[in-house]
């Protein structure tokens, strides 16, 4: 097996795991779970935001939500946004909430 793959397999493991928990905290708050999904990039074939924004379309969330890291903002004039968060709320067929926090991943909500 080739780098790529097991490596694939790791961040794809991380990503069902992470998920778990905090579906799990999400339906222990009275949020209702419809679906789930790890979605992985792979630069530079393909670019997160992109990935995320062909899964809003397949499934046409009526929400997204979305943390936002900001690490590329002041750099290149996002302001409080990231680039994917940035990218989001401009090119995604859904509405997107972007919450910032210490610790941010994106979420997608039915």
């Amino acid at each position: 097996m080739d780098l790529e793959s097991v490596m694939r397999r790791a961040t794809l493991a991380e990503g069902e795991a992470y998920l778990k928990r905090i579906t799990k905290k999400a339906e222990d708050l009275g949020v209702k779970v419809e679906d789930t999904k790890v979605l992985v990039a792979n630069p530079p074939k393909s670019s997160v935001k992109f990935v995320l924004c062909d899964y809003i379309k397949e499934k046409s969330p009526q929400m997204v939500v979305c943390g936002a890291q900001g690490k590329s903002a002041p750099h290149r004039g996002y302001g409080y946004l990231g680039s994917v968060s940035d990218f989001l709320t401009h090119n995604a067929p859904a509405a997107i909430m972007v919450i910032r926090g210490p610790s941010t991943r994106t979420l997608v909500a039915s």
